[in-house]
């Protein structure tokens, strides 16, 4: 009998008994910093940061992509988490209810699978190849020729790339899971469509993610003296992220979207036969009858098409506006620091 795949490291670990994924990130962060922080005392480099604007700027830029892994693997366990809370927020809506059992069994992330291992190398080779990008030159790669801080870069881009490439799976896999979804195999309540709020909340969920992403590339560009390709590496980076994040609000409603639209021109051609039929026929309606049917009607037209409302919309538009705010504040405090120094 075939073992069952266990569940990846960063999940397993981030539902320990007192675990959570914001636990995890912080150990990692605080154990990797300290770890780079004994690493440049045992080579005698932090009286050189001090002096050398390179050497410090390559280590704020190796202390920022430790801030990514470390929020990229707190990342992971919560987007699994999240994708199985809407599938279990979404049950009262389905129209099969064993498909809520198959489709929980089946999320992308909570069980090692080749696929995924497949796409996070994919992802930690595509990574290995942005030094070329940042400074096209043999020597980019020649790790005894490269200060002790810049070789640390090269060492975390691989974990990255896999991280990455890994979160972006699972995020877009399940988004296309709420969209076929939405599309065949929810109920649509046309008197209230609050069962499909649960989509929404996904959508904004991987947002968030999408943002948090975008915040520490943009404190990278606090240092952009590292190298003259890092900003373009960057740019490419963000306009990546803010793409993911609209398609992660997006992609989780477009079937609901069509399911709405089907069911309310359905109901309207309905309502419209049966008024017609009454016109026709003649015959004398109770009162208040043909009023209740034209109510009706005007209900079903005035039901948006999309289950998403204006609050959400800017919830939205305030997590896309996390990452300019940590790199206003992050230029801030260089400027504060600079000043105490000098």
């Amino acid at each position: 009998m075939a073992r069952e795949a266990r569940a990846p490291w960063s999940l397993r670990q981030a539902e320990r008994p007192g675990g959570s994924p914001l636990r995890l990130a912080l150990a990692a962060f605080a154990g990797l910093a300290l770890l780079l922080v004994a690493f440049e005392l045992l080579l005698g480099r932090i009286p050189v940061l001090g002096r050398e604007p390179l050497a410090a700027s390559d280590f704020r830029l190796a202390l920022a992509l430790i801030g990514l892994l470390a929020y990229l693997l707190g990342a992971f366990p919560a987007a699994v988490r999240g994708a199985e809370r809407t599938l279990r927020e979404l049950a009262p809506a389905f129209l099969d209810p064993a498909l809520v059992g198959e489709s929980l069994a089946d999320v992308t992330g909570r069980r090692r699978t080749p696929r995924l291992t497949r796409i996070g190398a994919f992802g930690a080779a595509l990574f290995l190849l942005v030094p070329l990008a940042t400074n096209l030159t043999p020597e980019t790669w020649y790790l005894s020729r490269l200060p002790p801080e810049a070789i640390v870069h090269r060492l975390l881009l691989g974990p990255l790339g896999w991280l990455v490439a890994r979160l972006t799976a699972v995020m877009w896999i399940e988004s296309r899971r709420l969209d076929a979804l939405g599309a065949n195999a929810l109920r649509i309540d046309l008197l209230d469509l609050r069962s499909l709020e649960p989509l929404a909340r996904a959508g904004l969920r991987h947002s968030l993610i999408g943002a948090g992403q975008i915040s520490f590339l943009l404190v990278a560009f606090l240092d952009d003296q590292v190298a003259p390709g890092l900003p373009f590496v960057l740019v490419v980076g963000c306009a990546a992220n803010l793409a993911l994040s609209a398609a992660a609000l997006w992609l989780p409603l477009r079937g609901a979207h069509q399911a709405i639209v089907r069911e309310k021109s359905a109901e309207l051609e309905r309502s419209t036969a049966q008024l017609r039929a009454r016109a026709e026929a003649g015959a004398r309606e109770a009162p208040g009858t043909l009023a209740d049917a034209l109510a009706w009607r005007r209900h079903v037209e005035s039901v948006p098409d999309w289950p998403i409302d204006l609050p959400t919309l800017r919830r939205f538009v305030l997590y896309l506006a996390i990452p300019l705010g940590s790199w206003l504040g992050g230029a801030f405090v260089e400027l504060l620091l600079e000043r105490v120094v000098n």
